[in-house]
Parts: structure tokens; C-alpha cells; sequence
């Protein structure tokens, strides 16, 4: 009996002293709360992350050194569940240790902690190192949202840098560059143009993915108009040898990437997107009215679908053709469809995937936009025939596994449905899905329930429309 209570007292006094002088071997209060919240999420006990629950199972955030470290590797590691993540940003909203920029600041040195949660972090609290070779390396970093965060980011004296130029230029020519990340590099060199420059612009005249992009920048910077023809600007220049190349003005602080960044509350559906009856608490809502057959052509805005201007070149569209989009709905799509198609120029490229998803009839190729793909797009959708569920997950992970990778890159995703699409997991699913390319996700909801699609359009960096 006297052994066990030797025993007793010796586990007492080891316990007090690891909670004492080791806390962190115990776990600090935010693992712990990290750690069941995973779990649930993984078992799915849980869809919706909820502060008040976790408090009444007894969990809550901590304001230790390590309880910022814990939720630092959490916001840095771009493999976690979005949920996870987004709770982790909110304890570290809330985490009042003396030091937390210290600690923060450790994690800031290395660009593998970079992502578009932790960046915003940084940049913030202004952690960033000012070194040339950490801006060159978040430039190479290979995640396409950190690449055009840190381009548009880049001071002015590094603009000037040789160093800075090439590999911007470089990034430019790389045909896994995809279209947003491009724009901002051809952006920022313009800022402050070099001779250098226009002769990259002339050189690209002949490069059919930007040779339009090419072409207007030089007629903005020199006040020329000669055209696609590279031997005429060459000449040009040659004769205007004390030409001073014209800056253009610098691109304002409300378009940069990390402004559009959200980093709402933990929950799923933030309270702005709940209320649809208030088109206030939307991103972006736009009233279309069904015109008759002889007067739609009349109003219609080229190079848009229900007059929302279409972004990017390489586009990636997932039409719902479930049973709910059946007559007007499902004919309006088609037809704006076909309408955007003829009047997007050869340099864009489409595919279109059906969900509910048939690997055999449901797809269209990504292919570039020539009036003999136009054809194919007319018949694909005409022949289509609409009814049945909605699994918009299930199409995205086969599109995701089968059609994109870096070296056929699509840039812009759209998705285009009449409301509930999908569940909170498959919300989460989608965006791990889309972690490592990180594709702009828009999405346009026609008559119908929002919640989800505006959740996709947050969660990857898109813009969600309602069509009326």
C-alpha cells in the first residue's frame, strides 16, 4: 500500500513539473482545440465550426508562445481544411501574448510558409523580410496567388532592378504562367518602363497567347499605332533612339490580390450570406431580363454571359444540368454560352463539363477557341439532355484528376447553376481540390439559392453573380 503511494506521489510531482516547466509536450490550449476540431471535421461529426460549441466541449484558444507557434503551422501548412485554417486565423486574432510578432515573424522568414492566409498575415503586421533574395524567391515560390501577391507588392526600387525585370519577363513568357499572375507582371514592368521592356513588348508581338496584352502596352507607353508588325517598331525605335518610354499609371491599391483576400469569421457561411433577400450582402448581383428572340442580340454585351464580363483566357466552365434547369433556365445558359463563344477572339481557349457528370458525353474538350470548336461547343450543348441530381463535386475531382494540370493551365473556372449544388464538406472538398493551382473560381447563380456558390466563389479568390 506504502508503494503505491510512493507511486501516487512520484506521478503527482513528475505531472507538475511537465506542466510546469514543459506545457508544450502537453499540447497548448489551441492544438488541443485544432486537434478535435480535425478530428471532427475528418469523421465528419461535424460540417460547421462552430466557437460557442467548442467552448462547451471545453476547448478555447490559449495566449502562449506555443499556442501562437500551433496556430501558426495550421495557417502555413496550405493541405488543411479550409475550415481548420479559417479557426486557426480567428485564434490568432484573439491570442494576446506579448510576443506574438516575434514568434509570427520566425515563420515569415521561410517562403514555404507562404500561402494566401499566412501572406496576409505578414504583410499586415509587417513581417516581411526587405531583402531582395526573400522577394525573389516568393516571386518563384510556385503557388500562383503568393507569386502575384509578391509582384504586386514589389517596391518601386525593385522594379528599377535588372534582377526584378528578368524574372518578371520570364514569368511572362513561361506558358505555365496563367493569365492573372501574367497581367500583373505585364502591369508592374509598365509601372516603370526600360528600353529593355519595349523590346520584350515588340519580341512578344509575335506570341500569339499576348501578343493583344503586347500591343496595347506599347501603344500606351510610346502613344504609337503601328500595329502587330514587330519589324515597323523596331524601325521606330531605332529612329527615336532618345525616346523616353512612358510610365504607366500604377495599378490602384483596391485591385491587388491580397485587398480581395477574405479572411472571414470561422463559420461556413458568414452572416453577409445569409440574407439574400438584401442584394447588399452580396458580392455582385446582376438583374438580366429574358429578352424575346429578336431583340436579345440588340442589348447583349460581347464577351460576357448575362452580361457578366468573362475574365481570363483559359476558361474552365461546369454547367448544372440536373433536372431545376430544365426549359428557360437551361436554354438561357445555352445560348449565352454559344453568344460568348463567337465573340471571344481565338486567343481564349474553353472546355465545358456537365454535372451531373458522364465522363463519356459530358465533357467538351479544352480546346482553343476557333469557329470549328464554336460548332462543336453549339451542337455539345443543343444536344444535351437536362435532368437529374446535382454532384458538382464528384465532376470537379474528375476535371481536376483528368483535364488540369500545370502544363495545360487553366486559369479561370466557372461555375454556373440555379442554387444548391453541394454540402459544407463538399465546400471544404473543393477548395483542397483547388490548393495547389489555386484556379479563380466565379460563379453565377441563375434564380435560385446562392449560399453554396458564393461560398465557392470566397473560398477561391472568384467573384459570385446572381442572375435575376
Amino acid at each position: 500500500m506504502k508503494k503505491d503511494l510512493c507511486r501516487q506521489i512520484f506521478t503527482a510531482i513528475i505531472l507538475l513539473f511537465f506542466i510546469k516547466y514543459c506545457p508544450e509536450l502537453l499540447g497548448s490550449d489551441s492544438s488541443n482545440l485544432l486537434n478535435y476540431t480535425r478530428a471532427a471535421l475528418q469523421d465528419r461529426s461535424i460540417k460547421t465550426v462552430d466557437g460557442n460549441d467548442l467552448v462547451e466541449d471545453g476547448y478555447s484558444f490559449g495566449n502562449t508562445r506555443e499556442d501562437v507557434k500551433d496556430l501558426m503551422r495550421v495557417i502555413a501548412n496550405s493541405d488543411e481544411d479550409i475550415r481548420l485554417t479559417r479557426l486557426a486565423v480567428e485564434g490568432l486574432q484573439q491570442c494576446q501574448f506579448a510576443k506574438i510578432d516575434e514568434e509570427i515573424s520566425k515563420f515569415a522568414k521561410d517562403v514555404i510558409n507562404y500561402n494566401e492566409f499566412s501572406f496576409k498575415i505578414f504583410y499586415e503586421r509587417g513581417l516581411i523580410p526587405n531583402d531582395d533574395s526573400h522577394w525573389l524567391e516568393l516571386i518563384k515560390n510556385g503557388n500562383p496567388v503568393v507569386d502575384q501577391i509578391a509582384v504586386e507588392l514589389l517596391s518601386d526600387s525593385r522594379l528599377q532592378s535588372s534582377a526584378f525585370q528578368e524574372l518578371l519577363w520570364n514569368k511572362i513568357k513561361d506558358k505555365k504562367t496563367g493569365f492573372y499572375l501574367q497581367s500583373a507582371c505585364f502591369n508592374r514592368l509598365s509601372e516603370s518602363p526600360t528600353k529593355e521592356f519595349l523590346i520584350y513588348l515588340i519580341d512578344s508581338l509575335n506570341n500569339r497567347s499576348f501578343r493583344q496584352t503586347a500591343l496595347e502596352m506599347l501603344e500606351k507607353i510610346t502613344g504609337q499605332k503601328i500595329g502587330f508588325n514587330p519589324f515597323r517598331w523596331k524601325i521606330w525605335l531605332d529612329r527615336n533612339a532618345g525616346f523616353t518610354p512612358k510610365a504607366l499609371p500604377k495599378q490602384a491599391s483596391s485591385l491587388r490580390l491580397i485587398d480581395e483576400l477574405e479572411q472571414p469569421d470561422f463559420s461556413d457561411y458568414p452572416e453577409r450570406y445569409r440574407n439574400e433577400s438584401s442584394s447588399n450582402n452580396l458580392k455582385k448581383v446582376i438583374s438580366v431580363p429574358y429578352l424575346s428572340t429578336r431583340n436579345r442580340t440588340k442589348y447583349r454585351t460581347e464577351k460576357s454571359i448575362c452580361g457578366i464580363k468573362i475574365e481570363g483566357k483559359n476558361l474552365l466552365f461546369f454547367l448544372d444540368c440536373s433536372g431545376s434547369m430544365q426549359g428557360t433556365r437551361y436554354n438561357l445558359l445555352k445560348n449565352e454560352m454559344i453568344y460568348m463563344a463567337r465573340t471571344l477572339g481565338e486567343e481564349h481557349s474553353i472546355g465545358v463539363v456537365f454535372f451531373p457528370s458522364n465522363p463519356d458525353k459530358g465533357i467538351l474538350n479544352f480546346s482553343k477557341n476557333t469557329r470549328s470548336f464554336q460548332s462543336k461547343l453549339s451542337r455539345f450543348l443543343s444536344q444535351k439532355k437536362v435532368g437529374g441530381p446535382t454532384p458538382l463535386y464528384q465532376a470537379m475531382k474528375n476535371s481536376y484528376e483528368e483535364i488540369l494540370d500545370p502544363y495545360n493551365p487553366v486559369d479561370t473556372i466557372y461555375v454556373i447553376s440555379d442554387g444548391e449544388i453541394g454540402n459544407l464538406d463538399e465546400r471544404a472538398k473543393i477548395y483542397m481540390l483547388n490548393s495547389k493551382l489555386r484556379i479563380r473560381i466565379n460563379t453565377i447563380c441563375i434564380q435560385g439559392r446562392s449560399d453554396f456558390l458564393n461560398g465557392i466563389a470566397t473560398d477561391n479568390i472568384g467573384s459570385f453573380y446572381l442572375v435575376n
